[in-house]
């Protein structure tokens, strides 16, 4: 599949490369640059990438962070620092990431950071860090609220190789797919058949693996769009990325959901916000539904959920002012729109959702 090249306004530059064998492609590359390098992952990704990794132990000192969100606090970016400045890396130095979403936003964040950015590469291995690991911002939890401290990052590469992915266990493969359906969802129908046609029962299919990398870079091509259009936030264009997100936050934050089931309960959330409020058809609601239901994400929220205690977290969203939430909503696939919300419009909708 042809190299996805962007240029921003202040003249930085993004390489995406999505194929197979990427990885050992990226080794050779930096095999022959003399700039000293850093390598950042977690203990499972280095289990489960064993042989993928150990090359690379030659080039580069390998930290390991923790698992998921635990990974983005103060603590791990202050030891990153002190790793960095111990192993004197330069301005024209190299932080690389290997793991899922959570690794490249604490990663993206110490390279924008340290000595006013360095450069980054980023090598996703989760489904759903393949499909959205084009970042443009990167955040860091601090006190229980979720990426509260960030900001803007464009890696200099993207490295996806998808045959990485199938080192882990099936069940991580439901989270990629949420983010998947958002993107059809905002903008981009032909995917929901595409996703229709992917079998559950044999992921690793050969035919599957042919179609799901297909996906693969049509969503990063997608976000190629909006990162483009909009690289700073500022048109409101990237904005609508976010669809499922704001609330999606909020309840990673209270409930012990992975980012992309969180994400499916987000959605279906804000699907049925549009529709109670009159601007979306039913059978949109209803095709979210079986969508995410089909891939095995959670539609609803556990009956003993604290659902005041998702909406206080909602309430620190930068969305959120006066106890109205501009959330993004949908009047049409394809046609995604802000619109203030009344947090007690959301805790209805929410407490209707507990199953």
């Amino acid at each position: 599949m042809p190299q996805i090249n962007i240029t921003f306004p202040n003249g930085s530059k993004t390489e995406v490369l999505v194929e197979n064998g990427a990885l050992g492609r990226l080794y050779k590359s930096l095999k022959t640059s003399n700039s000293k390098k850093l390598l950042i992952s977690t203990s499972n990704t280095k289990k489960h990438l064993q042989k993928n990794l150990k090359q690379f132990a030659s080039l580069a000192p390998i930290v390991e962070v923790p698992e998921g969100e635990l990974c983005k606090s103060l603590n791990e970016v202050e030891k990153i620092y002190s790793i960095c400045i111990s192993n004197k890396l330069e301005k024209n130095s190299t932080l690389i990431a290997v793991g899922g979403g959570s690794v490249g936003d604490l990663a993206g964040f110490v390279a924008t950071t340290y000595k006013r950015g360095i450069n980054l590469i980023v090598v996703p291995t989760t489904l759903l860090s393949q499909v959205d690991c084009l970042m443009t911002k990167v955040g860091i939890n601090f006190i229980n609220l979720k990426n509260v401290i960030a900001a803007f990052c464009h890696p200099s590469s993207v490295v996806i190789d998808p045959p990485l992915i199938y080192s882990l266990d099936e069940s991580r493969f439901a989270s990629g797919f949420a983010e998947i359906i958002k993107y059809g969802m905002i903008g981009y129908k032909d995917l929901i058949s595409d996703i229709e046609k992917i079998s559950n029962s044999n992921i690793r299919e050969k035919q599957n693996r042919i179609k799901l990398s297909k996906l693969i870079y049509r969503c990063c091509k997608y976000k190629s769009e909006f990162a483009r259009e909009d690289p700073y936030d500022k048109k409101g264009v990237q904005i609508f990325l976010g669809y499922g997100h704001t609330l999606a936050n909020a309840i990673e934050m209270s409930l012990d959901y992975t980012h992309g089931e969180a994400v499916s309960i987000g959605m279906v959330c804000a699907a049925k916000i549009s529709y109670r409020l009159g601007y979306l058809d039913k059978k949109v609601v209803d095709l979210h539904i079986t969508l995410l239901k089909q891939k095995g994400l959670p539609i609803a929220l556990p009956k003993e959920s604290d659902i005041n205690e998702i909406l206080a977290y909602l309430a620190h969203d930068k969305k959120t002012e006066n106890n109205v939430c501009n959330f993004i909503l949908l009047k049409d696939i394809g046609k995604p729109f802000l619109h203030n919300v009344p947090l007690h419009v959301i805790y209805e909708v929410l407490n209707g959702l507990s199953i």
